[in-house]
């Protein structure tokens, strides 16, 4: 079993990377993850912090379902896992923590969440992933 950790924000890029995904799960009858990491903004007020919050946890599982029915439509296999925080550093962890083949990417966010977050992720994932990492374009 091929194991893909695919990292979605909502962006034209990251939807590339699933259609990339998808072309290997194909090939190599892979297992995908998609995954999504609701980055959340410093508030000082905690109950504008968990409006906020929930807001970004609803639209990061709309996109975690949509993204995961693409798969499903083309008979394969995939889970979801929604993680807060700064997405470079949770994608990372999850590959050190679990034994992906690849982890399959966008090379530039410009989703919802771009704004919240400070630099390249993949060029981050590339350089701290323990797996072979695809940065699709």
């Amino acid at each position: 079993m091929y194991k893909i950790l695919l990292a979605v924000d909502g962006s034209s890029f990251s939807s590339r990377a699933t259609e990339e995904a998808i072309k290997i799960a194909q090939a190599f009858n892979g297992v995908v993850t998609v995954l999504t990491v609701a980055a959340t903004p410093n508030i000082s007020s905690m109950d504008l912090l968990s409006k906020v919050r929930e807001k970004i946890k609803l639209e990061a599982q709309e996109l975690l379902e949509e993204t995961k029915s693409k798969f499903v439509d083309k008979g394969l296999e995939a889970k979801t896992v929604l993680e807060e925080g700064y997405p470079p550093s949770v994608i990372c962890d999850i590959v050190e923590n679990e034994d992906f083949d690849i982890v399959i990417v966008g090379r530039r966010g410009m989703g919802k969440f771009h704004e919240m977050v400070l630099g390249s992720v993949s060029n981050h994932v590339v350089h701290c992933a323990n797996a072979s990492v695809l940065v699709v374009k």
